[in-house]
């Protein structure tokens, strides 16, 4: 070609699509670009995808933009810091804004993390229903926290977040973490092994490819994926029991070919894993309906701790030594928290309309026996009246009475009515007008076949010309998170941001990173995990030849 291109004359472009792209790569070479939006979004990438500061100055992205256009001015990781703490500030204000305008309680919930150094943070997120009744949350700070992490640190820190937010007066509720271990210590034999087992396969690549051929060659299918337990989260130990049995045969058939497995679990204790498994179940239904971030979960409460109480009792009586005693353990932990309920989340259950008044007795006589129950049921009713006065007071609803109520008078043609006054007067007889509260008790319970998944938001929000007071109630109290997902899904992104390769991070670029991630992309962290045990058995199909397995 290029002794042809010295001999040919240059040949004019007669294509007018070529012609027209060329033009048009020209146009976009010399267009005038704002460098001020430019970095803007450089600093949004920064933030959503976790780059390193550095990246703007490095060179096959710098190279990518200048073809783009030769008018980008190329910046320091420092200038990138500066702008990504710009978005930072600039969105925090939109939170206090978002905040200001918020007519009802904020809930908060919080949580500590120690990163990749040892340092402590804590998370504080914001909870509220908004003006269209839709349930928000709003990460507030990730700030950085000295030791020890004393109560009184904690409640300062937190004081001084919501003082910040200007938020201190329209405070409701704290839901903080504790995390219920006990009982899986008692089966730890069974457990230890299956766990032994799944780790082992998960250990190389080489094992991992064997164990797919197994899988293959043995005809078990399934889309799940071999999953490793994290020991602090029992509902991860109940995952990792459920996809290690779906391999039952095939860690069975591993210990005939590979003589350097040895923590296969036995039949006895394979069926003793299937129990645990079939046990913990429930719980992880109802745990994972808790953690639900983008629906209320307040009225859920009740009926579901109830469930776990109930079902406790029932394996308590199981023959399997090992699986009463572990529920047996498992209630002497849950009773201190059934003992010291808390009455809003009683509340929660009765302002729910297929739930009221009957099924708070209901559970609570079922539970703790007909003169327990008697004395929680008074509390809880005078704690409703308590919360239903206290927001009457504070919904405005008076009717104010004008100086010469007969010159109101809408109507034109009455003129000089002589009992004008009547229709603003009051009397004795409207203090015994029957309160929201008793009316709404009084009506008939929505079924709760028919109404299972109904929308307990938009129920209030219907309802809130005829309930004026209890739906305002009923939206904060709504608005209480039972768990403290909101703030652990920020520590999810955290550790994305913290990690070793970001170690010397300063905490107030850290806290920069993190809260604005999560305001302009939300919560939801992506898996990464990929399905080990399905990948590999298509790898298993694929020819292998030397190196291309890599």
């Amino acid at each position: 070609m290029r002794h042809h291109m010295e001999d040919c004359p240059k040949r004019t472009i007669t294509s007018s699509v070529d012609q027209m792209m060329m033009d048009c790569d020209t146009k976009l070479r010399c267009m005038k670009i704002s460098q001020e939006i430019y970095r803007e979004k450089m600093a949004i990438g920064i933030i959503k995808h976790n780059y390193l500061y550095s990246i703007v100055e490095h060179e096959g992205i710098r190279d990518v933009h200048m073809y783009l256009n030769h008018e980008v001015k190329q910046y320091t990781r420092n200038t990138a810091k500066a702008d990504c703490l710009k978005v930072y500030y600039r969105e925090k204000e939109k939170i206090k804004l978002a905040l200001e305008r918020v007519s009802g309680r904020i809930c908060l919930t919080s949580d500590i993390l120690s990163s990749c150094t040892i340092d402590g943070y804590i998370s504080l997120t914001a909870h509220y229903v908004d003006e269209n009744w839709e349930l928000q949350s709003r990460i507030l700070n990730f700030c950085h926290i000295p030791s020890p992490h004393s109560g009184a640190l904690l409640s300062d820190i937190v004081y001084d977040f919501l003082k910040d937010c200007g938020i201190e007066k329209k405070f409701f509720s704290l839901t903080l973490d504790n995390a219920i271990q006990e009982g899986l210590k008692v089966s730890s034999v069974a457990l230890h092994k299956i766990r032994e087992s799944v780790k082992y396969v998960k250990g190389s690549e080489a094992k991992r490819i064997k164990f797919g051929e197994l899988v293959q060659k043995i005809g078990v299918i399934s889309s799940k994926g071999l999953r490793m337990d994290v020991p602090t989260r029992w509902n991860s130990t109940y995952l990792m029991l459920q996809s290690a049995l779906i391999y039952r045969r095939v860690f069975v058939h591993l210990t005939l070919i590979d003589p350097n497995y040895k923590s296969c679990p036995s039949d006895e204790e394979w069926d003793r894993g299937m129990r645990i498994c079939k046990f913990l179940q429930p719980f992880y239904e109802i745990t994972t309906l808790f953690s639900g971030s983008q629906y209320p979960t307040a009225n859920l409460h009740l009926k579901n701790v109830w469930r776990i109480q109930v079902r406790l009792y029932e394996e308590m009586e199981n023959e399997d030594e090992v699986l009463s005693t572990m529920a047996s353990q498992m209630k002497g932990k849950f009773d201190k928290y059934w003992d010291s309920y808390t009455v809003v989340l009683a509340i929660a259950a009765i302002l729910d309309p297929r739930f009221k008044f009957e099924f708070v007795e209901f559970c609570y006589k079922k539970v703790d026996g007909p003169v327990v129950a008697t004395r929680k049921l008074e509390l809880v009713k005078q704690e409703l009246y308590r919360l239903f006065v206290a927001y009457e007071g504070l919904s405005g609803n008076e009717v104010q009475v004008p100086c010469n109520p007969c010159v109101q008078a809408s109507d034109p043609n009455i003129i000089g009515d002589d009992i004008c006054e009547f229709d603003y007067s009051k009397s004795d007889f409207s203090a015994t007008k029957k309160l929201e509260l008793d009316t709404y008790l009084g009506e008939a319970r929505f079924d709760r076949i028919k109404f299972y998944n109904l929308d307990i938001l938009d129920h209030w929000k219907k309802n809130s010309d005829r309930y004026p007071i209890l739906s305002m109630m009923a939206r904060d109290v709504m608005s209480i998170p039972i768990t403290t997902v909101a703030s652990e899904s920020s520590f999810s992104i955290g550790s994305k941001v913290l990690n070793k390769y970001r170690s010397s991070l300063l905490p107030e670029n850290a806290e920069s990173l993190i809260c604005t991630r999560t305001r302009i992309s939300g919560y939801e962290v992506k898996e990464d995990e990929i399905d080990d045990v399905q990948l590999l058995v298509s790898l298993s199909q694929v020819p292998r030849k030397g190196k291309e397995i890599a």
